[in-house]
């Protein structure tokens, strides 16, 4: 997902460590086959809509509460007396609950971007020069559009099929 430059320093008693002195994201080609364009046929604006997809996966967590609670007392006139035996013995009662909770990973949106019909592809133009020995060589770039949802970013580049 991304580049990243480092450069590693040697410290005595610490050893390697190495600090980030440049990060890029890297750019991954889909290729991905789209509708045609016609504009006659569809409108002029398409909304783009991304979203990180995840498996449905459903998580369930249960936990068992188990309390033992001393039955052989009573309440009399605001005072608490034991009852029965009194040989240092009690009653006891215990109960016990599970508590189920289930829940649904769900995909994370990355939110959408709207592309016009009209806007330009290319939105720069370049050219490197150099030469290697006497040959010179011109080499020509062009800089993309990139729309962009704040989370993720994309190009459209119609490509020729005949």
């Amino acid at each position: 997902m991304f580049k990243i430059e480092y450069e590693k320093t040697y410290f005595p008693i610490i050893g390697d460590i190495y600090f980030v002195t440049d990060l890029h994201t890297k750019a991954l080609p889909l290729n991905l086959e789209m509708l045609d364009w016609p504009i006659h046929n569809y409108s002029n604006e398409w909304k783009f809509n991304f979203e990180e997809q995840d498996l449905n996966v459903k998580v369930t967590n249960s936990n068992t509460y188990t309390s033992t609670y001393n039955t052989n007392f009573s309440v009399s006139d605001g005072d608490i007396l034991k009852v029965g035996l009194k040989f240092g013995m009690s009653d006891e009662e215990t109960h016990s609950a599970t508590m189920t909770t289930e829940y649904t990973e769900n995909s994370n949106n990355l939110s959408d971007e709207i592309v016009k019909f009209g806007d330009n592809i290319i939105v720069d133009e370049g050219n490197i020069q150099f030469g290697i020995f006497y040959i010179i060589i011109n080499y020509k770039y062009y800089t993309l559009r990139r729309y962009t949802t704040g989370k993720c970013s994309f190009s459209l580049v119609p490509l020729r099929v005949q």
